[in-house]
């Protein structure tokens, strides 16, 4: 990616092509990290480690498990509106007008987070919490929002993004509309927050509309998540356009998918993640864990293309009691000359 940053306009159609051909023989060409493992009474062992990359089989598992409890979390916003009169989530869905940025498609894309950021700002200046724990006013404070959200482009290129919206201490009234749908009230308060194009605002409600909340999150995951049945990456040139223009300008901007509040993510039956709470301590195992009087040394020995290896597509991990023979293959942190140790098959 690094070699192509800064090198294509997307504004031109043949560039943004370019791009998706790019994106399209980078995630289709497996990498895998090997280690050597050597446990406390000395024995070695080499592992082959599948490496997560955007969109592929590795990255959707991550992800998915990242948001398993997503829902719930969002469930609890809508506690205030057991009566169907008011709620504390939200479903957002904005666009960009291309005529307010001189229809450029980059700049738009460049600037959607910064712009996304100002909306909350601007949302925040509006929920006023006049309350103190007691229930009694005393001081003015921007209402905090919990966010969940993802970044989606048109089949034109352009970019729009969907979010859930949590207020923490603030409610919004809402009512029915001929659709059977849930709206706000002061849907004017988003339209003033967001200037940089059409913005959509759905109510989440609680009780038998739960099914609709769980759905709502599905669809803001599913470009997140990688639910749809066409997602898988070993197809990626059978994908439709718009998941290939949102995964290879999001690889070519370095951009992050997705954005979930710390608040919203728990873990079962934990309630919800408090990562100041989590001791320092250093991980023994691949997860992330640690296994308790465990003396296991890791140590990185390089990243190794899959097509040099005999490991298949759906090989994530495997063990190897002596060094395998592809070990040379390996690109290395640095070479015997103190240089970048590549193989020959990574110049291919």
């Amino acid at each position: 990616m690094n070699l192509v940053k800064g090198k294509l306009d997307l504004n031109k159609s043949l560039d943004r092509e370019k791009c998706i051909w790019l994106y399209q023989e980078w995630v289709s060409d497996d990498n895998y990290l090997v280690l050597k493992k050597t446990d406390p009474n000395g024995a070695i062992e080499y592992q082959a480690h599948k490496a997560r990359k955007r969109g592929n089989d590795v990255d959707a598992y991550r992800i998915s498990r990242h948001l398993r409890e997503i829902g719930a979390s969002i469930l609890d916003y809508t506690k205030r509106g057991q009566r169907l009169k008011t709620t504390s989530a939200v479903y957002v869905t904005g666009t960009i007008d291309p005529g307010l940025v001189e229809h450029d498609l980059e700049y738009a894309w460049q600037y959607l987070g910064y712009w996304f950021n100002m909306f909350l700002a601007n949302l925040r200046k509006h929920c006023l919490v006049l309350s103190d724990d007691n229930g009694e006013k005393a001081s003015v404070a921007g209402a905090k929002i919990r966010v969940f959200r993802s970044w989606e482009s048109h089949e034109s290129g352009w970019p729009h993004f969907h979010a859930i919206l949590c207020f923490e201490g603030f409610s919004w009234s809402i009512f029915q509309d001929a659709g059977s749908k849930w709206r706000l009230e002061d849907k004017r308060v988003f339209e003033d927050a967001w200037s940089y194009g059409w913005i959509d605002v759905l109510a989440l409600t609680p009780g038998t509309a739960e099914r609709n909340i769980e759905k709502v999150v599905w669809y803001v995951s599913k470009y997140v998540a990688k639910y749809a049945s066409d997602a898988d990456y070993r197809h990626v040139h059978s994908w439709p356009i718009k998941r290939l223009l949102t995964e290879s300008v999001l690889w070519y901007y370095g951009k992050r998918s997705y954005s979930i509040s710390r608040d919203l993510i728990r873990e079962a039956d934990c309630g919800a993640v408090d990562l100041k709470k989590r001791t320092s301590t250093i991980q023994t195992n691949l997860e992330g864990g640690v296994e308790p009087g465990s003396e296991i040394k890791w140590e990185f020995v390089g990243l190794v293309r899959r097509k040099d290896t005999e490991l298949s597509a759906d090989d994530w991990v495997k063990s190897y009691s002596e060094p395998p023979d592809w070990l040379d293959a390996c690109w290395k942190p640095c070479s015997s000359r103190g240089g970048l140790g590549w193989a020959d098959s990574w110049g291919n």
